[in-house]
């Protein structure tokens, strides 16, 4: 099967409100130096300007290019994360049959405002082994999209053991209901 689900960090999430705020403020230091150093002759100006010009560049293009080299994946076999520049050096993928939790994580600004938010899923093998899906929008439907996998991947397992929704959205077996007089059990 394909792709399910593609993204990356939203633009509104915090994190790259965070991001793109750092990097201006560390080139607006820089470029003060600059000014600085060019208002008392330590630099010629033709040089200052070229390094303003790198600076904007730097403040805007970095959050730009650290948002594209994130790529979250939700496919018909599992979740995959890809992060790195220049090149993706941190991958990590999961097959449905190697998820145990699948947890959404939003403060009242993101749930609020920002409508971002954190999808975390954790892997049966090890207890600190997750990919975390960092500042996406819809969390809530990113999360269902992973369950709705885990089921579909489950039923081709066992098609004669059907899984349901239990009161804390995990799943469990349904010979885990106590049967009652009511639904003919």
């Amino acid at each position: 099967m394909g792709i399910v689900w593609k993204g990356h960090p939203s633009w509104r999430s915090p994190r790259m409100l965070q991001f793109l705020l750092a990097s201006v403020f560390c080139c607006g230091v820089i470029g003060v130096a600059l000014f600085l150093a060019v208002r008392h002759d330590l630099l010629p100006g033709g040089l200052t300007a070229i390094g303003f010009l790198v600076l904007v560049l730097f403040a805007f293009g970095s959050p730009v290019l650290y948002r594209n080299k994130t790529l979250y994946l939700i496919t018909g076999r599992g979740v995959r994360f890809e992060a790195g520049f220049p090149v993706k050096t941190d991958k990590r993928e999961f097959s449905y049959h190697k998820i145990q939790a699948v947890d959404v994580h939003q403060t009242l600004p993101e749930k609020l405002i920002f409508r971002t938010g954190t999808v975390t899923v954790s892997s049966a093998s090890r207890d600190d082994d997750e990919i975390v899906f960092a500042g996406v929008a819809n969390p809530d439907r990113i999360a269902r999209l992973i369950r709705d996998g885990e089921d579909r991947a489950y039923s081709h397992l066992h098609e004669d053991y059907p899984r349901s929704p239990d009161h804390h959205g995990g799943y469990r077996h349904a010979d885990q209901y106590q049967h009652s007089p009511l639904s003919g059990g």
